[in-house]
């Protein structure tokens, strides 16, 4: 029967990528796991297809479009995939990544192209949705600041000007204040390394 043949090109895929091949199932709790089913398949497509095309009660293998199709959903995806895993790393902070991920997420999916119907109408949905739910991410103060102090980013991934200069007053006057702060219970030297402090990280900032 059908079950059948489904165990036997299951074992003929495993025997065929010495045991290193395997499709893989989507989980419906988690978007990426689609990604990788797909993935897994486009990799494996030419093993399945000579293993299928042997077995005539083996389920129909995708046509050469629909191929392209799936080529077109993991390309529009990937970098949706690379972005979720590296914000969601729990080793370190990722804070000041966030717009900077954003930032290089929209550019990306912006600029490919695809080459099916089916991919232009997500790569289409894809970025409605990055636009409606990014579109103040450079206005949280908590975001724009990290990035800002983080030296690998600094002003580098911020398209909106007036958030940007927002983010920089914020800085200023917190240096400002915590100044104001250390000179009222501070001696004159103490005072000099504050102003130099803000200094050089002010400086810092706008190089």
């Amino acid at each position: 029967g059908c079950v059948g043949c489904v165990w036997v090109v299951c074992d003929e895929l495993r025997k065929a990528t010495k045991g290193d091949g395997k499709l893989l199932q989507e989980v419906p709790t988690r978007w990426n796991s689609t990604f990788y089913m797909l993935e897994r398949f486009i990799c494996l497509k030419q093993i399945v297809n000579d293993i299928v095309h042997r077995h005539i009660s083996a389920p129909d293998m995708v046509s050469a479009k629909e191929v392209q199709d799936i080529s077109d959903v993991i390309d529009i995806l990937r970098p949706v995939e690379a972005a979720t895993k590296e914000l969601c790393a729990q080793k370190y902070a990722t804070t000041s990544m966030v717009i900077p991920m954003v930032y290089i997420l929209q550019k990306t999916i912006k600029e490919f192209q695809p080459k099916q119907e089916m991919g232009l109408q997500l790569k289409s949905a894809i970025i409605v949705q990055c636009d409606k739910r990014f579109s103040s991410v450079e206005s949280c103060s908590l975001l724009g600041m990290a990035t800002i102090l983080d030296p690998r980013f600094k002003k580098l991934y911020f398209k909106d000007t007036v958030a940007l200069s927002k983010m920089l007053r914020y800085i200023s006057n917190d240096i400002k204040q915590t100044q104001t702060m250390s000179s009222s219970e501070s001696s004159s030297d103490t005072d000099n390394t504050s102003m130099n402090i803000q200094f050089t990280i002010l400086y810092k900032i706008n190089l």
